[in-house]
Order: C-alpha cells, then sequence, then structure tokens
C-alpha cells in the first residue's frame, strides 16, 4: 500500500493539485478501514481453512466458504452504500473542510469507493489460497492490487481519458482481480460415501478460464448436451439453499396424465423394434474394458418358458461377476411393453426372479 499510496499522491498533485490530494488523503484512512474489514474476515477463517484443508474435509471448507464470502458481500456493500450517501461526512470527520474540498470530495470519494465492492473479497482470496497451499496465487493477488495492476491504471488512465480518470484505477484494479481469482480458482473434485461424507478429495488449480462453446481442436464433434429433450416440465428437487425448493420440488402433480408428445418418444407396441433390444447378455467393464462371453439375449431366454435355463443362466452371469470382480449389474433385462419377454406376467416375474436370486446367490454360496 505504500508504494501505490506514493504513485497515487505524485499523480494527483501533479495532475489534480493539492484540494484532490487532500480528498485523497481522507478515502485512503476510509479504505484502510474497508482492508481492516477484509483482514478480520481472512485472519479468522485461514487457521479453519488450513485445519481442514489438511484433514481433507471438503464439505467443511466449501461450508466456510459460505460464511466468509457471505461477510465479505455485506462489509462491501455497506461500506460503498455509506460512501455513496454522504461522501462529506467523511471530510467532516478527517479535516476541517473548506468549500472548495467539500465541493470536489463527493466525485472523488463516490468514483474510488467502488472499488469497496470487490476489495474485501479480493483480499480475502489471499488467505483463502495461502491455507490451501496456494502462496503463488495469494502472492500474484497481492502485487497485482498493491503494485501491478493499479500502478499502471494511475499512469494509464490519467493519459487517455483526463486526470479525473485516475479515480477509477482502483475500482478497475479490483475489478480484474476479482476476475483473476474467480476464474483461476481451485475446484474440489471428491469421492464421497453419501452426499456429505466426503472419504478423500483432491484440489484441481484452474489456471486459466476454459471455454467450450465451440469445441476443442482435438473434438471430432464438439460436446453437446444429448438428454435436453428429457428434462421435462417438473420442477427438480435442488440441494441450493439447504433443499429450499422442497415443498415445490414435492408437490402433487398437477395432472397425472401424459401428454401425447411426450408418450410418442417412449417404446410401445406401434415403434417397437425386437432387432434394436437383442444385444447379447454379457458382463462388460467399461472401466477395465474387460468383457465376458455372451449369452443368447433376454428375450431367447423367455421364449424358452424355461425356469431351469433362467437359473442357470443366473449362475452363469454369477460366477463370470464374481470372476471379474464386478459388484454391479445393470440387468436382467425386461420389457414391460408387453413384447415378447413380458408377454406373459408371471413368466416374466418367475424368469427374472430366478436370474436374480441365482446371480445374488452366487457369491453367498461361495463364502
Amino acid at each position: 500500500m505504500g508504494i501505490l499510496t506514493v504513485l497515487f499522491n505524485r499523480q494527483i498533485l501533479k495532475c489534480l493539485g493539492t484540494d484532490a490530494l487532500s480528498v485523497y488523503g481522507i478515502i485512503i484512512n476510509v479504505s484502510t478501514f474497508v482492508q481492516c474489514c477484509a483482514y478480520s474476515i481472512g485472519q479468522a477463517a485461514q487457521p479453519m481453512l488450513s485445519t481442514n484443508f489438511g484433514a481433507g474435509e471438503g464439505d467443511r471448507i466449501r461450508e466456510l466458504q459460505r460464511y466468509t464470502l457471505a461477510t465479505a458481500a455485506a462489509f462491501a456493500l455497506v461500506w460503498t452504500a455509506v460512501c455513496m450517501a454522504i461522501p462529506n461526512g467523511f471530510v467532516r470527520v478527517f479535516m476541517a473542510p473548506t468549500d472548495a474540498s467539500l465541493a470536489i470530495a463527493p466525485g472523488i470519494i463516490r468514483r474510488y469507493a467502488l472499488s469497496f465492492l470487490l476489495l474485501p473479497l479480493n483480499i480475502y482470496s489471499t488467505y483463502y489460497f495461502q491455507a490451501l497451499m496456494k502462496p503463488g496465487i495469494s502472492l500474484a493477488v497481492s502485487v497485482a492490487r498493491g503494485a501491478v495492476i493499479s500502478g499502471i491504471f494511475i499512469f494509464v488512465l490519467p493519459a487517455l481519458f483526463g486526470a479525473g480518470a485516475i479515480w477509477f484505477a482502483m475500482p478497475l484494479t479490483e475489478l480484474l482481480v476479482a476476475v483473476y481469482v474467480l476464474e483461476q480458482g481451485d475446484y474440489v473434485i471428491s469421492i464421497n460415501s453419501d452426499s456429505h461424507t466426503v472419504l478423500d478429495f483432491r484440489t484441481y488449480t484452474v489456471d486459466k478460464t476454459i471455454r467450450y462453446t465451440d469445441g476443442r481442436a482435438s473434438d471430432d464433434t464438439a460436446a453437446a448436451n444429448q438428454f435436453a429433450f428429457a428434462k421435462g416440465d417438473v420442477t427438480y428437487l435442488s440441494r441450493a439453499d439447504g433443499f429450499a425448493n422442497y415443498v415445490e420440488a414435492t408437490a402433487a402433480p398437477a395432472t397425472l396424465v401424459l401428454a401425447d408428445s411426450y408418450k410418442d418418444t417412449f417404446v410401445n407396441n406401434l415403434n417397437y423394434d425386437p432387432a434394436a433390444f437383442n444385444d447379447p447378455a454379457s458382463i462388460n467393464n467399461n472401466f477395465t474394458g474387460m468383457g465376458s462371453i455372451g449369452f443368447p439375449s433376454a428375450v431367447m431366454i423367455a421364449a424358452t418358458w424355461n425356469t431351469d435355463l433362467a437359473t442357470r443362466f443366473g449362475e452363469s452371469i454369477g460366477k463370470m461377476a464374481d470372476e471379474m470382480g464386478v459388484s454391479g449389474w445393470y440387468a436382467p433385462a425386461m420389457n414391460v411393453h408387453r413384447s415378447v419377454f413380458a408377454a406373459d406376467v408371471l413368466l416374466a416375474a418367475l424368469v427374472l426372479f430366478l436370474e436374480w436370486k441365482t446371480v445374488k446367490g452366487y457369491k453367498k454360496r461361495k463364502q
């Protein structure tokens, strides 16, 4: 801050004179109070952030972030609002004002005070990155705010847009630093046993903003959402704000009748093509690339009306799954649209039950 103050003093005295310099002294005092508020957030949060980071408690870090960012936003809004509302009040507190200083102070203070909207966030970010073992980013933010970006603006803005533009040097500095922090931030990737319990996590740092709206050079086809059609007209339950939309999302539907436009998209007796659903039944591990031998498709097994065969099929699937180390099986198949497999409800129930029971019981018998 010392280097920045010297640069400001020289440029203000050169371009605007002593009255403007006296008002700058006032806004610097106010800025000190705002910075102290930001320091208090960082100093209070840093030990908690570092402790939970070392313990691998990603959920606690995210929860703490909600409180720290909310506090930073509150300080930012309060100080900015006060400076906008009563700028000359600060003049009277810090000096015996002259008519000239009272005339120019509102414009100066209000312009400079725009920086207070992002100042608490940027200062807190330096503590945050230190706590998460990212000292390089913390140093970059501090140097950018205190000398590099701000120093450039102090000289460039008056030269390009006139002397009065110098008061926008700090608002623009805070804006650029905030964009840097938010876009070049850390992302926590975690493995959870449920929605709240983190088993392990890693922090991934994005060095710069990456946009994939037009695809990547290595893509044969640009990525696109393939499930937009399935969104429907329902309200989905969200975890945001502690499931704030729970009542709306779990409310009874206005009607239980499905629109014809949706019905036409489902498989039915009119558009069902058996050839499209008759792949061999096998176990394929998408992660290891390992696959088992294939059995006749589900419709063929059902067409035999043979429950003993279904039992042997389940036994074979269970044995292969055990040998391959597979614990999940998205099967057995069942067509509930009354095609070949489900033409007889009792048959479907017996065949499916025997397949499932035999597969499920294979590992238990092994033990």
